[in-house]
């Protein structure tokens, strides 16, 4: 009985920690071209998916904190935003390829 009290606890515990976030992504600047919003988990390396990865060019992290990178696995150049970009840095513009949010 005490097993079956704890594990429910510490999946709890778990979910809190790792609440989703959704993220919006266009392929063209000023939120025009294809739109896609997608959940990710916070706090953990996540790799754009093929029909965005290395074609976004306007994103909005819908207030979290985010580091978006040039390569898979959160490697390679970097930036961070939090918001609305219409536009993207030019070095990275579609060129994202991963992301991590707080």
């Amino acid at each position: 009985m005490k097993a079956t009290v704890t594990i429910p606890l510490l999946l709890g515990s778990l979910a809190a920690s790792t609440h989703a976030i959704g993220i919006r992504f266009c392929t063209d600047a000023n939120f025009h071209g294809t739109c896609g919003t997608y959940n990710l988990p916070r706090n953990t390396c996540w790799n754009v998916p093929r029909p965005a990865n290395d074609k976004i060019s306007s994103l909005d992290t819908l207030g979290a904190n985010c580091i978006f990178y040039k390569d898979a696995y959160c490697k390679g150049p970097s930036f961070k935003a939090n918001g609305k970009k219409p536009t993207i840095p030019a070095n990275m513009n579609d060129k994202i390829s991963s992301v991590k949010c707080t």
